[in-house]
């Protein structure tokens, strides 16, 4: 299993972390009590959970599932999404974008803000869940509320708000979406503690996996005692 994670993906993800803090990015992790060793352990070992999910997650691509995945697919969706680590900033641009004929890439500008353009869907992971869900349950050229999206390795939060440009009707045949399902079922396994939990530790067992390093041992004993695996947490904020 350990070779299934490489330095490179390690360091990609906390490249991408590093930067969208930017300068903060230390004082961000010193806040949530990590340092740059640890939170590279907390990376490697939640790529490893997984890898180690994706496999067992494997049986459970029965028709039955495939089918319960289409009923709460949602097919493309063209959006726009902004992000910020600054709450007023947030609020200010939701505020300006609600407003009758703003143009939200423009709004998105005049406040310092990068525009990012997406056609997504149900097995799309490019934004948070929770992002996506705004997006999806809204109509075409609505403008969602402040999406609140807390990191669950430093619990540093960042606020999304996301315009649904347009929205594609839903083939009635299952088949015609099979790989986008398979990804659903996938990462729903993937959120699912009780399923994560049971893997790692059987995982462990199997192995007889013997722990020395203290940060890493910490981290996967979550997985041993039920304690649940590290997702992030996010919440949506009303007006």
């Amino acid at each position: 299993m350990v070779a299934k994670v490489s330095k490179e993906d390690v360091d990609k993800a906390y490249k991408q972390a590093s930067e969208q803090y930017g300068d903060q990015f230390s004082q961000v992790l010193a806040a949530y009590g990590q340092t740059e060793e640890s939170y590279r352990t907390q990376i490697r070992t939640q790529k490893l959970v997984e890898y180690a999910v994706n496999q067992a997650a494997q049986k459970d691509l029965t028709e039955a599932n495939y089918k319960a995945a289409y009923d709460n697919y949602t097919p493309n969706t063209e959006v726009q999404v902004v992000s910020t680590t600054d709450k007023a900033v947030a609020d200010k641009v939701d505020s300006e974008a609600k407003a009758e004929g703003a143009d939200f890439s423009q709004v998105a500008k005049d406040n310092s803000l990068e525009v990012t353009s997406k056609t997504v869907n149900s097995a799309s992971q490019d934004f948070p869940a929770d992002v996506l869900t705004a997006a999806f349950k809204q109509d075409a050229n609505a403008v969602s509320d402040v999406v609140t999206v807390s990191n669950s390795s430093t619990g540093a939060a960042t606020y999304y708000i996301v315009k649904t440009v347009s929205k594609s009707e839903k083939n009635a045949d299952w088949k015609n979406y099979k790989e986008d399902l398979t990804k659903v079922i996938i990462n729903g396994k993937k959120s699912d503690t009780n399923f994560t939990n049971s893997v790692i530790a059987k995982v462990l067992k199997k192995y007889n996996v013997k722990v020395v390093d203290k940060a890493f041992s910490a981290i996967l004993d979550q997985y041993v005692t039920g304690s649940g695996a590290s997702s992030s947490s996010s919440s949506s904020s009303s007006k």
